[in-house]
């Protein structure tokens, strides 16, 4: 994701709900499901322009939510208020 790459990764609901995202917004949930997938991939292979969307969410969410100096900070205040 932090290179624009569309990741197939466990996105379930709890997952979008935390973040406030919609599906397949920033990476595409993972089921055990053969048709899903397929399904999912035919669609990104179809929809070229849908890809580059789906790339470019990836990119700004890891900025926006993996900053490694934002991240610190928050480890910092938590231990901090402890």
């Amino acid at each position: 994701m932090a290179k624009g790459k569309v990741v197939f990764t466990g996105a379930e609901r709890e997952f979008l709900e935390y973040y406030n995202l919609k599906e397949d917004e920033v990476c595409i949930n993972a089921l055990p499901d053969v048709d899903y997938l397929y399904g999912k991939l035919e669609n990104l292979i179809l929809n070229p322009q849908q890809l580059i969307a789906i790339s470019n969410s990836a990119r700004k969410f890891i900025e926006k939510e993996h900053n490694y100096i934002s991240i610190a900070k928050k480890y910092l205040e938590t231990w901090e208020d402890n």
